[in-house]
């Protein structure tokens, strides 16, 4: 999913994230995050 256009992926996923949508779906947007950007997503 992130490879499409990573800035507005990386945003949606984050406000998706303070919704408290499921992890399933956080996890298999960012699936191919690594690093620092995956941290920063996954600390909310």
């Amino acid at each position: 999913m992130v490879r499409a256009d990573k800035k507005k992926v990386f945003e949606y996923v984050k406000k998706l994230r303070k919704r408290s949508v499921p992890a399933t779906i956080t996890l298999y947007a960012i699936r191919d995050l690594k690093g620092a950007e995956r941290a920063e997503i996954l600390k909310k």
